[in-house]
């Protein structure tokens, strides 16, 4: 709401927010950087190409082809609750594909309607070239925050899973000793 408003300061707030409230809620702050850092990777990467095809025109844009600060700030809220609320896409890509490519058409028809974007191109173009790249996106941010997960936790995942290992062993032979 802060771009219809014609600020940033609320995405940056709702940023600093979210950062806060898992920390306090006992989320790990590495963890959260770490997609933060993925999500302006991500946002830095897509942006300039929709901006720049004359696709998408953000209000609050600044000059060239780089994305304002409030999508910035969405794209780093996005990719970090992939630790938080969305965390159950993880091993689910398909239905993160499905999600992306919908959810990201809803939002960037929601914005237009609010005035945050304009489509200069029209509607079409710009949801079809919304929705492919985030059916990508959706389930790679889902994707890399498990790999990030398993990183942390030591394990390259390059072993067997060890909720599959205990699915799939015999509940009457002894669990093997522990490596």
């Amino acid at each position: 709401m802060g771009a219809y408003y014609g600020s940033n300061a609320w995405a940056v707030a709702v940023l600093i927010a979210m950062f806060v409230w898992s920390k306090a809620f006992g989320g790990s702050l590495a963890q959260d950087l770490r997609m933060a850092f993925v999500g302006l990777l991500v946002a830095f990467t897509f942006e300039p190409i929709w901006m720049g095809a004359d696709l998408l025109l953000y209000s609050l844009q600044p000059p060239y082809i780089y994305p304002p600060v409030w999508i910035v700030c969405l794209w780093i809220g996005f990719a970090m609750s992939f630790n938080h609320c969305l965390y159950w896409l993880r091993g689910r890509y398909g239905l993160a594909a499905v999600f992306g490519a919908i959810g990201s058409v809803l939002s960037i028809t929601a914005a237009e309607r609010i005035g945050a974007v304009t489509m200069p191109s029209g509607w079409w173009p710009a949801a079809i070239s919304y929705a492919l790249p985030w059916a990508f996106i959706t389930p790679a941010f889902a994707w890399f925050t498990d790999v990030l997960k398993r990183r942390a936790e030591g394990d390259s995942g390059m072993s067997q899973d060890k909720s599959r290992a205990a699915v799939n062993a015999d509940p009457d032979k002894p669990a093997p000793p522990p490596r």
